[in-house]
């Protein structure tokens, strides 16, 4: 079953492709494909005309708060998600609904019932929340082997995006982020890294930096529209 909750810490890193391909072959001793391998992900962002929820993440205040529906490309469901991070914590709230629920939502800002689903119609009449950023990628994710550990690591490959098609379920007038190969890694758990992930990563001078999807491609896109003005 699906959760609808998660509180977990999350350190993101930027690889190559000689670095991803090198790493996958390690964890492929050392960790599980988790049951959702292969995805395509598809996400659209919300925000308002001023941009203000993706601006306050960009410019690092303490609490930041994104608001956004993804589809898993090849399924029926769209998971209706409150991602926020607190001092470096992120805690994702989120419904599960159907392509239907979906469309009607976008249509007369209606859900079924629920607290989360209550906290996501006020949000959207607080702050008039409108789809802004269609973003697609490929991910390749792994699980820790141990039943007691809740560490996961996602590859995110050939990520893409639109300011114009802003529809979940259609992949076309995408544009590409990156110029040539690169690779957005995660590691997400509630506890700290194993010494034998730790290591590697130290070996490799694989080191965290700041990478959000929806924050790059928004800068990006900004300045091409500076630059076309």
């Amino acid at each position: 079953m699906a959760k609808d909750f998660f509180k977990r810490k999350e350190k993101k890193y930027l690889l190559n492709q000689a670095e991803y391909e090198q790493l996958t072959l390690f964890l492929q001793e050392r960790m599980l494909p988790d049951p959702y391998f292969k995805t395509q992900n598809n996400t659209v962002y919300f925000d308002n005309v001023h941009d203000e929820m993706i601006i306050n993440s960009i410019h690092g205040t303490d609490y930041k708060c994104k608001v956004r529906a993804r589809h898993y490309a090849g399924t029926d469901q769209v998971f209706l998600e409150i991602k926020s991070k607190i001092y470096g914590t992120v805690f994702k709230r989120r419904i599960i609904i159907s392509q239907d629920d979906y469309q009607t939502f976008l249509d007369k800002k209606q859900l079924p019932d629920s607290q989360i689903a209550r906290e996501l119609l006020h949000l959207f009449q607080e702050k008039q929340l409108a789809p802004k950023i269609f973003i697609i990628y490929n991910r390749t994710s792994y699980m820790a082997k141990e039943a007691s550990s809740d560490l996961r690591i996602t590859f995110d490959e050939r990520l893409r995006s639109s300011t114009t098609n802003l529809d979940l379920f259609s992949d076309t007038s995408m544009t590409p982020h990156f110029d040539e190969p690169r690779i957005i890694m995660e590691i997400k758990t509630k506890e700290g890294l194993p010494d034998w992930l730790v290591n590697y990563l130290s070996q490799h001078c694989i080191y965290p930096q700041s990478f959000s999807k929806y924050g790059k491609i928004f800068t990006k896109a900004r300045k091409e529209e500076l630059i076309h003005v």
